[in-house]
Formats: structure tokens, C-alpha cells, sequence
């Protein structure tokens, strides 16, 4: 019963587990609205984006909690730069390929005047496409582990992780655990709204940069609850992994006597 514990994956039960691991280093609070302040400057954001990759990788080798002191600096920010190339390569390069896309056919309607406007939403529509497909199939969770385990960001940004992450043991183990990092969003979306309004209703640049500042550390939170949900799933695909081997092996073994 423990062994088929360990080769299926709880989404409820590994959100809880998430949950408890953040909230068991008493100083989370503290880190996230450090983290939240960071992410609101460009210079700051790879501070951010290394955080997180630094707790992935404590979380791989069995320490989830307490999540990482904000300290040695220059390690973070060169982890932030190569978790924002994996990030650029599966959600930002898709984005401008769209909005290339949009150039040259709002270019081309304006120099035939053809009026065709549908025609000016298959860009978009193509990279939100492609945009969700990356998200849904976890291709950048899946390459930051992969850099995490190896060290290796050329493996990162090969086909590696996308071949990983379609793969048939890992595939519906990893829809289950995007399933399960989604309730980590709300809080974000609830302060996207509040941001909205902010900037619709206020003129005060003061309360908008609270309201960008709470955005941007809710969306840290809901990238811990990420991280540490992606850990678990990818034991779970590798102790999976390891027993159709060992399956494999005995029937080849049985099939030789």
C-alpha cells in the first residue's frame, strides 16, 4: 500500500502538503513581500526568479522547508537569469512571435486595404495556443528541474523537457499537478482585479504601487506553491519510471529461462 502511495500522485493532498511546507518557515510572510518587492523593478526580478529556483532545488534534495534566506545575492540573480532564458524560451518568445505575426498582417490589410480583420486574430489566437499548451504540459516547471538535477541549461533548453513532460508516465502525473497548483493562483488574480482598479479608479501613484507590489507577491506565492508541487510529482515520475524498468528487466529476465 506504501509503495503504490509512492507511484501515484494526490493532487488535494500534495496542495496541502505544499501549503504546509511555505507556512512552515515562520518568516514566509517576510520572504514573499520581499520577493513581491523585488519583482516589481526589472533589475530585481532575477533576485526573484533565483529564489524560486533555489527552492526547487532544496526541495529536490529533501529540504522543502524553511524556503530560502534572502542571501548570497549573486547566486540568485545568475539562477534568476537562467530560469527567465527557460521561462522566455516556452512563454515570452511565443508571446512576440504572436505580436510579430500581428505586425505583418496589420501591415499587410493596410497595404492591399483588403479589410479582412478576421484574418488579424489568428496571431493572437495562435500564440495564446501555443501559450497554454506550454502551460498545460508544464514545459517550464519540467525544464527548471531539469536544470536543477543537471546543472545543465543547454539539456534545459533542448527538446529534453518537452519529450520529458509528453512522455506517457509523466504526462498525466504532470496535468494533475498543474490541476493542483491552480488554487495557488487565486490570490493572484484576486489582486490583478484590485490592481485594475486601482489604476482605473485612482489617480495615486502611491496606492497603484501597493496594489503592483501585492500583485507581484501574491504571484511569488502562487510560484512557491509551483515549486514545491513540481518536486513532488517528479519523484513520483521517477519512482514510477524506476519500477517499469525493473518490470521490464524481470520479464525480459523471465523470458530468457
Amino acid at each position: 500500500m506504501r509503495n503504490q502511495r509512492q507511484t501515484q500522485f494526490e493532487t488535494v493532498a500534495t496542495l496541502r502538503q505544499a501549503l504546509r511546507h511555505i507556512f512552515g518557515d515562520r518568516r514566509w510572510p517576510i520572504k514573499v513581500i520581499i520577493g513581491g518587492a523585488l519583482s516589481t523593478t526589472i533589475l530585481g526580478m532575477p533576485f526573484s526568479q533565483g529564489f524560486l529556483i533555489e527552492s526547487m532545488d532544496n526541495s529536490r534534495r529533501g529540504f522543502p522547508t524553511p524556503l530560502p534566506p534572502w542571501a548570497e545575492w549573486s547566486t540568485k540573480y545568475v539562477l534568476g537569469v537562467l530560469g527567465f532564458v527557460i521561462d522566455f524560451i516556452y512563454f515570452i518568445a511565443p508571446i512576440l512571435f504572436a505580436g510579430v505575426l500581428l505586425f505583418c498582417v496589420a501591415t499587410f490589410e493596410l497595404l492591399t486595404a483588403s479589410g479582412a480583420t478576421i484574418i488579424t486574430l489568428v496571431p493572437p489566437i495562435a500564440g495564446l495556443i501555443v501559450i497554454l499548451v506550454s502551460f498545460s504540459f508544464s514545459f517550464s516547471p519540467v525544464a527548471k528541474l531539469i536544470l536543477t538535477e543537471d546543472g545543465d541549461l543547454e539539456k534545459a533548453l533542448s527538446g529534453k523537457p518537452i519529450r520529458h513532460a509528453l512522455s506517457r508516465p509523466a504526462r498525466g502525473i504532470y496535468a494533475r499537478a498543474r490541476l493542483a497548483t491552480l488554487p495557488g493562483y487565486l490570490p493572484a488574480l484576486a489582486a490583478a482585479l484590485l490592481f485594475w482598479e486601482v489604476i482605473s479608479t485612482s489617480s495615486s501613484l502611491g496606492l497603484a504601487a501597493l496594489a503592483f507590489w501585492l500583485l507581484n507577491s501574491t504571484l511569488l506565492f502562487a510560484h512557491l506553491i509551483v515549486v514545491q508541487i513540481y518536486t513532488v510529482a517528479a519523484g513520483v515520475v521517477r519512482r514510477v519510471e524506476f519500477e517499469a524498468r525493473l518490470a521490464e528487466r524481470e520479464q525480459v529476465s523471465r523470458g530468457g529461462h
